[in-house]
């Protein structure tokens, strides 16, 4: 672990996390930052309220059901909410921030919500959802999808899957999560708590290629394998599951309140976290492309010599990912990419934030501009406009005032860069 990590800061998560190396990365400055993760789950209960979750960056725009077909994700099923709890679980494994307390595995990044899961019943239409909601991430310039969800039986009359269907071109939600891989997104997605049961095998969409998506097997915290982790390989033979995590007993917010946590169990907790991971290693290097993020993982991954269809390449080791020399095209197209560079939170009429930003390669040069945007999603202040060009760097600094020159209110504001692709939007919180 680095030198600066300790069981205080990271609380609950502290075990979970040095499993697979990342207090270490997190050490060297690398949480997060700049990249957005998409989320796809059931709801997200309390997210706005809850201890761990209150504190993570959606911006505007960053949350939809697609079930009801409106912008609220939290439960519309039941009073109890009941419905909308594993979401939530999940995003705090992701993104959670309560120092001392609780830290998900990329807790300075953005995240968007997205709900596409209906628990009462298992229907394929949900996969369809499913496609909706990664076409969104697109939309909204996401880096990583994190899906805690998989199909392969339905309710009757529905006609359910085979094991010969887990082929990487057949289902639904595959084909979506392969259309979302050739857009750019890293496609992380659980392989399936079938292990104990007669299926046994990976439910989609862990059957994607794994060149540049991952699903995410389940250990103790000991790294033996979860007994009910889904065995690969996919049914035309590739190996899944790709890494594995910590799934056994994770500490995770409970959504019943705004201060508990509860444990949990399944590939949908050691989902999140290699989902976390990768948007560290995001930071690290913004020019990797869901490949190289995929290659980094699996192949310092503590079984990459001997990689098998339970474990996969192994416990994935995130401080030795991040110096894995992959190779990076540099022609390939990638998308521009905002950073951090100054004092965050700052103090108004005293600090000053610092904004980098890496220019996405392959897109040549094009007219853009940078804003400054309240909670509502109205601009305050324009930064800068002007001309960037393609893999080119700069950096700007806000002073805290808007337009007219006045110093706006203590509050969560956010940087936004517009080019010609997706935008890039960080958050940022000024106090007074």
């Amino acid at each position: 672990t680095g030198a600066g990590a300790s069981p205080a800061d990271y609380g609950l998560t502290w075990n979970q996390l040095s499993q697979v190396q990342l207090p270490a990365l997190h050490d060297s400055g690398y949480i997060g930052t700049g990249v957005v993760v998409c989320m796809l789950d059931d709801g997200f209960n309390r997210y706005r309220s809850h201890e761990a979750l209150r504190d993570i960056p959606v911006p505007p725009g960053f949350a939809r059901d697609f079930v009801e077909g409106d912008y609220d994700v939290q439960d519309t099923v039941t009073a109890g909410g009941a419905y909308a709890n594993h979401g939530s679980q999940t995003l705090g494994g992701a993104g959670g921030r309560s120092t001392g307390v609780y830290r998900g595995a990329a807790y300075g990044a953005t995240f968007a919500l997205g709900r596409t899961e209906y628990d009462p019943t298992e229907t394929p239409v949900e996969m369809v959802y499913w496609g909706q909601g990664a076409e969104w991430a697109d939309s909204l310039g996401a880096d990583i999808i994190s899906s805690s969800l998989g199909y392969f039986t339905f309710d009757s009359p529905y006609p359910s899957y085979t094991y010969a269907d887990m082929n990487g071109r057949t289902t639904t939600v595959t084909l979506a999560a392969v259309v979302a891989a050739q857009k750019g997104l890293l496609v992380v997605t659980a392989a399936g708590n079938a292990g104990g049961a007669p299926w046994y095998k990976i439910i989609a969409p862990a059957d994607v290629n794994g060149d540049s998506a991952l699903a995410v097997g389940a250990v103790w915290d000991d790294g033996a394998i979860a007994s009910f982790s889904s065995r690969g390989p996919t049914a035309d033979g590739r190996i899944k599951p790709d890494v594995v995590a910590r799934g056994v007993g994770c500490a995770v917010p409970d959504p019943g309140g705004i201060t508990g946590y509860t444990t949990a169990s399944g590939t949908s907790f050691s989902t999140p976290t290699v989902a976390g991971v990768a948007a560290c290693l995001l930071q690290a290097h913004p020019t990797w492309g869901p490949v190289q993020l995929s290659q980094a993982m699996r192949f310092t991954a503590d079984r990459a010599s001997t990689p098998d269809t339970v474990y996969g390449y192994g416990l994935v080791r995130a401080l030795d990912a991040s110096a894995y020399p992959v190779e990076v095209s540099p022609g390939a197209a990638r998308p521009d990419r905002l950073a951090l560079r100054g004092r965050n939170p700052f103090t108004l009429g005293r600090d000053r934030v610092a904004v980098g930003l890496v220019a996405g390669g392959g897109q040549g040069s094009r007219e853009a501009r940078l804003d400054v945007l309240d909670a509502q999603g109205r601009r305050l202040r324009r930064l800068w406009r002007g001309v960037v060009g393609g893999g080119a760097s700069y950096r700007w600094e806000w002073d805290g005032r808007d337009d007219g020159g006045r110093l706006v209110g203590s509050g969560v504001y956010w940087i936004r860069f517009d080019g010609t692709g997706p935008a890039s939007t960080l958050a940022v919180v000024a106090l007074r």
